[in-house]
Parts: structure tokens; C-alpha cells; sequence
């Protein structure tokens, strides 16, 4: 590494409640939603926010309070709709013993590499650290030290190019028709309420969610690990003991029995679509690098790709979190280590 490398961005980790770290990344915010204003128009942001935070209250969600406060702290419109976005793509691998998660998130949205922090925080069930940002709420990916680091993925439906362009407006008629949590809102739950791998499976396995999602789970001791493919109202475990001990997911589903409308493994690749073809191959990719040597030895395409926003490496057993932000496939910050 050259001496003269110029010093990226340092990221934040800050320790109490997601209202501290929003007090404290106030500029980041700010520059999220101009982001999101850039893409979708401040007039729709402003829309997509109000009918974001009527669907929290219709559904009677535990974090409308929190966020209400948020959006006090926030002082303009878009926290609401930034909260529900689910847009993202995702690569997340366990390691053989179940012990190390390696997780990136992609999403087409400039900024989220770069103004990523982590939260140090605690619930009734101990102290977890999440991979957040300024203003959000829930838990997208976390290390609870000595119980399990988890993370989320999107489950994508495809059929063809006119519904992966329709997915995103059915997908949210679907969820604006029901009054399950959010995906993000349950792993926070998991990561306050269980005090052990096997009770965060089960809540995360059996509580409803109001859209389809993959949970990535990898507890403390060796063996402990999966993936919960999950339906609104139902759940396939894939567990690290059956499948070799490895594991890893992204963005397609494996067990036809759920997969909705989505293209299983089984189907010819000539006959999905680009992207799912990608995920095909970020899948591959990460099973034959999840024994790689230093941290992010197996950040590299297929898995590093355009949308890739941060990458993390999570570790309950030993405590220990490592964090690096992403734009246009080159780092956007130091890489920032969490131990207990």
C-alpha cells in the first residue's frame, strides 16, 4: 500500500441509540435524502414519506415512536420512506464452522457507502452493533457478541423482464395491504429480545413479515448456521450442518416449495434473466471464498460489483465486527473494526 495514500473517510462508531447516532450524523443524513431527491424528486420523496408513515401507524408498528422522533431530529421529509426501502441486493456467506458471516449490500444509490456507521447498542437480551446509517431504524446486518451476527437479503422474484419491472410496485401494494413488520424491524427485534442462536431462528423463522426476505444467521458456537428463506407467512431453514457446514445466499431462492413466482436453481440459465444470473454467480463466488485468509480477501467480482455499497465481517464467537464502505467499486473509507 503506497505511503502516500490519501486517508479515507473514518466510520463513525457511535455508542447509544439510534437517536444519538442521528444527532451525530446529521450531514450524512442531510445527504442521503438529497440523494434520494436526486433520484426520485423531492415532491415524491415527500409522498413516498407520507404514505410510508401511514402504513407504519395503520400497522400498528413498535418503531413509529422512535421514528417519529427521528423525524423530529431530521427536520425535513423522507425518513419514513428511506426506513421502508427495500431495494437492495445482497451477498452473504457462513463460514464452515458457522462462526464467521461475510456479508456485502448493493444498492444503486450513491452516499450509502460512504456516510455507513455503526451503532453500538443494547437491548433486553444484551449488546448488539449494527450496520447502519443517520436516521435508520431497523437492522440490516449486526454482530450481537457471544450470540450471533445476522443480516439481511432481498428475495427477488423473477419471471421474466416485465415483472422484475413490475416487482417493485407489486411488492409494495402487497405490503401496503398488510400489517406485518418490516424485515429490518424484525432482525432489530432478534437482536434485542433472543439471547441465543436457536431462539433468534425460531423468532426469525415464525414471526409474520410483510414482504418476502432471506435472514443469514451465525451463532457463537461451531455448527451454528443458516439461511431462513422466508414467505410472509412461512419459512424453509437451510442449516449449516446439512449443507457441509458452509452456506451462502444472495438474492434468488433455493427451495422451490416458497419461491412464489422466483426462477429456482433448477432452471436453465438461458432462461433468467441478467441479474439473476448474477446472483447466480455471487452465490458460487462466495462458497469457494469463505475460507479465504485476511478479512476481505473474497471481496472481488462477482461479489464486489457496481451497486456494492459496504462490505462486513462478523464474528459472535470472538466478538468482532469489520466494517469497509463502498462506491463505485473501490473503497470509500477506512475499514473500521469493532471488538468486545
Amino acid at each position: 500500500m503506497p505511503y502516500n495514500r490519501p486517508m479515507l473517510p473514518t466510520i463513525p462508531v457511535v455508542t447509544g441509540t439510534t437517536r444519538d447516532l442521528l444527532s451525530q450524523g446529521l450531514p450524512a443524513a442531510h445527504a442521503l435524502l438529497a440523494e434520494a431527491e436526486r433520484r426520485y424528486t423531492s415532491r415524491g420523496v415527500r409522498l413516498a414519506d407520507r404514505i410510508s408513515r401511514d402504513w407504519l401507524e395503520r400497522s400498528g408498528n413498535p418503531y413509529l415512536a422512535e421514528l417519529d422522533g427521528l423525524a423530529s431530529v431530521l427536520g425535513k421529509p423522507g425518513l419514513y420512506m428511506l426506513n421502508l426501502s427495500y431495494e437492495w441486493g445482497c451477498t452473504t456467506g457462513i463460514d464452515a464452522g458457522g462462526a464467521r458471516l461475510l456479508r456485502t449490500l448493493d444498492w444503486p444509490f450513491d452516499g450509502l457507502g460512504r456516510h455507513v456507521a455503526v451503532l453500538k447498542t443494547r437491548g433486553p437480551a444484551g449488546a448488539y452493533w449494527s450496520v447502519s446509517w443517520p436516521g435508520f431504524a431497523g437492522v440490516m446486518t449486526a454482530v450481537a457478541p457471544g450470540r450471533f451476527a445476522v443480516a439481511i437479503n432481498q428475495a427477488k422474484n423473477w419471471h421474466g423482464r416485465f415483472t422484475r419491472v413490475m416487482e417493485w410496485p407489486v411488492s409494495r401494494l402487497a405490503m401496503l395491504r398488510s400489517t406485518a413488520v418490516p424485515p429490518a424491524h424484525l432482525l432489530r427485534r432478534a437482536c434485542e429480545e433472543t439471547r441465543d442462536y436457536a431462539t433468534a431462528v425460531e423468532l426469525l423463522a415464525t414471526v409474520p413479515v410483510c414482504l418476502p426476505v432471506f435472514f443469514s444467521v451465525a451463532g457463537a458456537r461451531p455448527g451454528e448456521g443458516c439461511v431462513i428463506e422466508r414467505w410472509p407467512d412461512s419459512a424453509h431453514i437451510h442449516s449449516a450442518h446439512i449443507h457441509g457446514g458452509a452456506l451462502a445466499v444472495t438474492n434468488h431462492w433455493r427451495f422451490p416449495g416458497l419461491r412464489g413466482k422466483a426462477a429456482p436453481l433448477t432452471v436453465r440459465l438461458d432462461r433468467l434473466t441478467r441479474y439473476s444470473r448474477g446472483s447466480l454467480a455471487r452465490h458460487d463466488a462466495m462458497l469457494e471464498r469463505l475460507d479465504g485468509g485476511d478479512d476481505f480477501a473474497w471481496l472481488a467480482p462477482p461479489i464486489l460489483c457496481r451497486d456494492t455499497r459496504l462490505a462486513c465481517v462478523g464474528e459472535a464467537r470472538r466478538g468482532h465486527l469489520a466494517v469497509v464502505g463502498i462506491e463505485r467499486m473501490a473503497r470509500a473509507t477506512e475499514i473500521v473494526t469493532v471488538s468486545a
